[in-house]
């Protein structure tokens, strides 16, 4: 099993300010590339979306649905246990998200899983029943 992460390829590129124009769209290219190369050689691939959009989503599943067996699965994670895995990353590795940035992403999460095209996606492509997200 492989695991692609966008977040990880654009750390990656951290201080290399000539890239930060076409930046999004060299991430996209690489993690599309990654996953075509993973598919071809027959692993399984996670494609971590942790800030995902629906558009984003949609478009991935568009790409792949021919050649994968699509399975989306939602890691509900509440803000409470995102500080404390925060703090653990913190004191383990000397890597710390900012409580904002943890904040917004719980949001954005929310928003996202609460949305009709979400709700739809889930329905054609999870193995799970839906579980609404609380406030």
């Amino acid at each position: 099993c492989i695991r692609v992460s966008p977040s990880d390829i654009k750390r990656m590129f951290q201080n290399k300010e000539q890239l930060v124009e076409g930046l999004e769209e060299l991430v996209a290219d690489m993690v599309s590339d990654m996953v075509h190369v993973a598919l071809l050689l027959n692993y399984n691939v996670i494609l971590d979306a942790n800030h995902c959009e629906l558009k984003i989503l949609e478009k991935t599943i568009e790409e792949f649905q021919d050649s994968a067996d699509i399975k989306i699965k939602v890691f509900n994670v509440d803000i409470d246990e995102a500080y404390r895995r925060n703090m653990v990353r913190s004191v383990q590795k000397g890597v710390k998200v900012p409580s904002n940035a943890l904040e917004a992403d719980n949001e954005h999460f929310k928003v996202l899983v609460k949305s009709e095209g979400f709700k739809e996606l889930y329905k054609k492509y999870s193995y799970e029943p839906f579980v609404e997200v609380e406030e």
